[in-house]
């Protein structure tokens, strides 16, 4: 009964915050709720190391462009959708009235 009442209400995992240095190992499955709980300063630093990302995924389009590589231009793609979709959520948090930034 005791163990009942002592687990968390919430079983969503923080993720590894972003302030450790580099992405998060698992940042393409990142979602809103792991997100809101980071500090301001963690969502800045994803918010530069994502910009990093977009510039590596947008150099792997280009030469699978250049070299034809369907796959491999689908895979950047999906990947530059990710880092915006992760993008519009921090923008999101930002603006959300109930953080006191």
């Amino acid at each position: 009964m005791l163990r009942h009442f002592s687990r968390p209400m919430s079983r969503v995992p923080a993720g590894l915050p972003a302030m450790a240095g580099g992405l998060p190992k698992d940042w393409k499955r990142l979602s809103y709720a792991q997100m809101v709980v980071w500090d301001a300063d963690e969502l800045r630093q994803l918010q530069k190391d994502l910009e990093t990302e977009r510039e590596s995924a947008a150099r792997k389009r280009d030469v699978a462009i250049t070299e034809q590589r369907k796959v491999m231009r689908k895979n950047a793609i999906f990947e530059l959708q990710q880092i915006e979709r992760i993008n519009t959520w921090i923008e999101r948090i930002y603006k959300d009235t109930r953080r006191a930034w």
